[in-house]
């Protein structure tokens, strides 16, 4: 369902334009002419914009999902070639969004191939490629075989969602990077120098909620990025009791839809050196928001 027959649509319209005049301001002079803020984007959904200049300038990027409030239905991409090896097509979060019709997206795991040298770089947009880990979209299931143990975000199993290391039987699934916060506990040896853009998820203990945090980074003056541990830190303060890692750096995208049915990036992503860029990845997650 559209926004224009939404009952907040004029304030999620107010939200919008400020999204838009904020973000342009913001490339034109940094982080400062950005503020925080927390909005209703929908029903259910609550979207915090944290900004902060210590220990470096950094925007941060929170959206609360209440996935037992009606009309909220999680998705994760579905094949392009479900019996190829690479069973994806690239695409980027927002072109996820448009063809899925789900109204909240983010990117998702890690893929292959990928590399960039400059101006040889790969993927495209519509190239095959292969998620790391896990990956499950209703009745299509698939893994990439490979050494590294990796963490699971999964919907409709045992409860609305869950993160562990054991796939279930879920209708969604998919695979993270690394574990961040077990227990409401920052994990051990997170590193703590490496700064990027990141994007990762949190569940409550209950498996009601879903935390999702996407922080924007590379951009000098507005944005520098997190480490590893601040971004487990981040979650845990917002009621994360898992978190895992998602696929971060130029592929760190969160995306609404907008009245008109088009794409609004909410953050500021970096692909290939060029701010607002998305960069076509393998998989995402969204969500369907009947309101």
């Amino acid at each position: 369902m559209k926004y224009k027959n939404n009952r907040n649509t004029g304030k999620l319209l107010i939200f919008l334009v400020m999204v838009i005049v904020l973000t342009l301001a913001c490339s034109l002079s940094g982080s400062g002419s950005v503020s925080s803020t927390k909005e209703t984007l929908f029903n259910g959904v609550t979207y915090i914009r944290e900004v902060r200049t210590s220990p470096r300038d950094m925007v941060i990027h929170i959206v609360k999902i209440n996935l037992v409030s009606g009309g909220i239905r999680p998705h994760v991409t579905e094949p392009d070639n479900p019996k190829s090896d690479k069973p994806y097509n690239a695409r980027t979060t927002s072109q996820y969004l448009r063809s899925s019709g789900v109204q909240l997206a983010i990117n998702g795991s890690g893929f292959k191939p990928w590399f960039d040298l400059g101006v040889i770089y790969s993927p495209h947009k519509g190239d095959p490629v292969a998620p790391l880990g896990t990956t499950i979209s209703g009745d299509f299931s698939y893994t990439f075989e490979e050494s590294q143990k990796r963490p699971m975000l999964g919907f409709n199993g045992t409860r609305p969602a869950d993160i562990s290391w054991i796939a279930g039987s879920p209708d969604y699934l998919i695979s993270g990077t690394r574990m961040l916060v077990e227990n409401w506990t920052v994990m051990e040896d997170l590193d703590s120098s490496e700064t990027s853009p990141r994007t990762a998820v949190g569940v409550s203990e209950d498996g009601h909620t879903l935390i999702i945090v996407v922080v924007d980074g590379r951009q000098l003056g507005y944005s520098q990025g997190a480490t590893l541990e601040e971004l487990a830190q981040i979650l845990a303060d917002h009621g994360a009791h898992k978190a895992m890692e998602l696929d971060g750096g130029g592929s760190s995208t969160l995306v609404i839809e907008g009245e008109d049915g088009q794409p609004i990036v909410l953050n500021s992503p970096v692909h290939q050196g060029s701010n607002g860029k998305e960069r076509p990845v393998a998989t995402h997650i969204g969500f369907f928001i009947r309101n």
